[in-house]
C-alpha cells in the first residue's frame, strides 16, 4: 500500500526514548497531518531493548512499522527504510525530537509544492536554536570547511530533519555511499550539483543531553568522507569532460 509520507526515526540503543517520543511523534501527526502517514522505526544493529520496544510499538498501532537492519549507521537506517517503504514523500527525524515537531507539516507541503529535497536549517532567520558552546564551534567551522571546499549554498548539513521526494530515492539514493553521519552531507552535495530542487525551511531546535557524536573522532571522519566526495565529484566530471 503507497502511503503519502514515510517517517524514519533512525534507532541505535535508545531504550530510554524510543517508547515516549515515538508515541509523541505519533499523536503529531493523527492531529496536524492531513496526509496518509506510516513512521518506521529503522534499527540499525541495536543491543539494548530497542528491538523489543519497537516490535511492541508495531503491534499496537497500526501506523508503526519495525525494520531491523544489520548494518550501523543513520545513512544505512535512512537508505533501507526509505526504499522499502518509498512514499510521495519520503523523510527522517532525529529519535531524541531536537527540532520542535510544529515544522513538521511545512518540511511535508513544501515537497508536494514541487521541491525535490526539504531541509530543516539551524542558520536560517527565524529559526530558534539552543546548544552549548563547544558545539556551536564545531558546527560552524564544519560548515566553513564544507561552504570553502564544496562551493555549496547549503546553510545546515547536518541537522536530523530532511524530506526527499520519490525522484530523491530512485535517482539519487543509490549513488550515495555514506551510512552513516556523512550521509546527509553527501546527499545535499550530490542533490545540489545534479540539479534537484532544495528548500531550506527554518526551526526549532533543542539539543539533547544524550548524543552518540564523538566530538573529535567524527570530526576527523567527517573531513576524511568530505575529501573522498570531493574526489569522486571531480572524477564525474573529468569523465563527462572525455565523453
Amino acid at each position: 500500500m503507497m502511503h503519502d509520507v514515510t517517517i524514519v526515526l533512525p534507532v541505535y540503543n535508545e531504550e530510554n526514548k524510543l517508547r515516549k517520543n515515538t508515541l509523541k511523534v505519533l499523536d503529531f501527526c493523527k492531529k496536524n497531518l492531513k496526509q496518509k502517514f506510516i513512521i518506521v522505526i529503522s534499527d540499525n544493529k541495536s543491543t539494548d531493548n530497542t528491538r523489543k520496544i519497537a516490535e511492541e510499538l508495531s503491534k499496537e498501532h497500526k501506523e508503526i512499522k519495525y525494520l531491523y537492519i544489520d548494518i550501523k549507521g543513520k545513512g544505512a537506517a535512512c537508505k533501507l527504510a526509505w526504499t522499502k517503504y518509498k512514499s510521495k514523500v519520503n523523510l527522517y527525524m532525529d529519535v531524541d525530537l531536537a527540532t520542535d515537531l510544529r515544522a513538521l507539516p511545512r518540511l511535508i507541503d513544501e515537497i508536494f509544492k514541487g521541491y525535490d529535497i526539504v531541509v530543516g536549517s539551524r542558520y536560517l532567520k527565524g529559526s530558534n536554536v539552543r546548544r552549548t558552546f563547544l558545539r556551536i564551534i564545531l558546527s560552524k567551522g564544519y560548515l566553513f570547511i564544507v561552504h570553502h571546499y564544496m562551493h555549496t549554498k547549503i546553510s545546515d548539513f547536518q541537522c536530523g530533519f530532511k524530506a526527499v521526494n520519490e525522484k530523491v530515492v530512485d535517482k539519487l539514493l543509490p549513488v550515495v555511499k555514506d551510512n552513516q553521519f556523512f550521509f546527509d552531507t553527501e546527499i545535499l552535495i550530490k542533490a545540489e550539483r545534479k540539479g534537484f530542487k532544495i528548500k531550506e525551511i527554518p526551526i526549532k531546535w533543542r539539543e539533547g543531553t544524550e548524543t552518540k557524536t564523538k566530538l573529535i573522532g567524527d570530526s576527523l571522519l567527517f573531513l576524511k568522507q568530505l575529501r573522498r566526495l570531493k574526489k569522486e565529484l571531480k572524477r564525474e566530471r573529468n569523465r563527462k569532460r572525455l565523453s
